[in-house]
């Protein structure tokens, strides 16, 4: 049986991976590591003012983009809550990327783990996204309104390993910019994070 396994970005030189069996086990197990991404930059800009585009050191956020500690974001707790930095590999440049997204509900309001993002994540023709390996990481944020990420948490209990693309608006679509997605987990996992959707 396979497990997959996936991790946020972890800072430092040297990561350790341990896998523990049990003495009466009834196979051999394996352990297989298809994929490492080494991240050479400071992805979350932990060294620098929050929101600074890390590939060429200047300013990536707009002026709309606040953050959610700011006064700004009063009022909007819930919303808050449903947001989700997502990380994933880009075959296409072969580089680490991320991008971010909502949970949403549907119209039966069952809890069902939809998830919305922009298709201009992923938009681009070339090699197809691995969604399944996808990390998805909720309440992710700074406490700080002027705060310059480096107390953002590293904790991933907080997080979802995976989705399948189940609809998505057409390359470069002038009308539309959107990807639905269904998260690879439980309502009851998902809801026990305490968002909304």
């Amino acid at each position: 049986q396979k497990i997959p396994f996936g991790t946020q970005y972890i800072a430092g030189k040297t990561i350790f991976i341990e896998y523990y069996e049990p003495a009466q086990i009834e196979f051999d197990a394996q352990l297989h590591i298809s994929k490492v991404i080494h991240v050479f930059k400071d992805v979350f800009n932990k060294s620098g003012p929050y929101g600074a585009n890390w590939l060429d050191g200047t300013q990536g956020s707009g002026s709309c983009n606040i953050n959610v500690s700011c006064t700004l974001g009063d009022g909007w707790a819930d919303e808050i809550s449903s947001v989700a930095l997502i990380l994933y590999y880009d075959a296409n440049t072969e580089l680490m990327a991320q991008c971010s997204g909502a949970l949403i509900n549907n119209t039966s309001q069952d809890g069902d783990p939809l998830f919305l993002t922009a298709n201009h994540c992923v938009d681009g023709i070339g090699l197809p996204y691995d969604y399944s390996t996808w990390v998805f990481l909720f309440n992710h944020e700074d406490p700080d309104c002027n705060g310059d990420g480096s107390t953002v948490s590293n904790s991933i209990s907080q997080s979802v390993w995976g989705a399948s693309l189940l609809s998505s608006d057409a390359h470069l679509s002038p009308t539309s910019d959107w990807e639905l997605l269904r998260l690879f987990t439980s309502v009851q996992t998902i809801t026990s994070y305490n968002v909304c959707y």
